[in-house]
């Protein structure tokens, strides 16, 4: 009886190590930390290792130790952000709460009132996502229509597809062809997956009759993950 008594303490204490292994080390930052808003509704990483959030009152940069916070006083049109995007050149696109964005790089804000191309710049609805494409140029997928800020400085914006206008925007991300790739709805014909090709707007795909209840997550040549 001892034998098998000490054979199942053994086999116990062998099955709890894994068990205890499962437990994640993790720290709650918030704006007692320096955190500018305690609601963020996106972040991003830049090419420089630093976190950036988009909270309700300011943008905080964090450095893994301490937090640097950004506001209107700073440059930004709204202390309200909504969307993060770094992109190649390490800019940190900002969207505002308000229809208009920024961006911030090498420890400066641009917005309208100093950046050209941001001037003609022209946010009509809600902005749901942001995309570059591998030549440069940032789109912008409102509610119901796109604004492509190109590379060599032009700003084009499309709201409609060969006379059917554009009613809602889900998401965008970068095409294996490195073209900008985004899913919207056209106005009683469906939901389509749109490819931006230099200065036209292509349809790819037909994906549903409806946006209703419906969330692309990941796109690409070889998966399609939506809810």
């Amino acid at each position: 009886m001892l034998r098998v008594l000490l054979y199942l303490i053994f086999w116990n204490l062998i099955y709890s190590l894994p068990l205890s292994g499962q437990e994640y080390s993790y720290v709650n930052y918030n704006t007692r930390e320096g955190l500018a808003g305690s609601v963020v509704y996106s972040m991003a990483q830049d090419h420089d290792g630093f976190m950036w959030f988009a909270t309700e009152t300011g943008l905080s940069r964090f450095d893994g130790t301490r937090f640097k916070n950004f506001t209107t006083a700073d440059g930004l049109p709204d202390n309200e952000l909504i969307k993060l995007y770094v992109d190649s050149k390490n800019r940190v696109w900002i969207l505002p709460f308000k229809n208009m964005i920024c961006y911030y790089w090498r420890g400066k804000i641009y917005n309208a009132e100093n950046d050209s191309r941001l001037k003609q710049v022209k946010l009509k609805q809600e902005s749901r996502a942001i995309a570059e494409s591998s030549t440069g140029d940032i789109a912008i997928i409102e509610m119901q229509s796109v604004t492509l800020i190109k590379n060599d400085g032009r700003v084009l914006s499309f709201d409609s597809f060969k006379g059917t206008r554009m009613v809602a925007g889900f998401w965008a991300g970068r095409l294996s062809n490195g073209n900008i790739g985004f899913v919207g709805s056209l106005w009683k014909s469906g939901v389509y997956m749109f490819e931006i090709t230099g200065d036209t707007l292509r349809t790819m795909k037909y994906l549903t009759s409806t946006g209703n209840m419906f969330q692309p997550l990941h796109y690409s040549d070889s998966l399609q993950v939506m809810r």
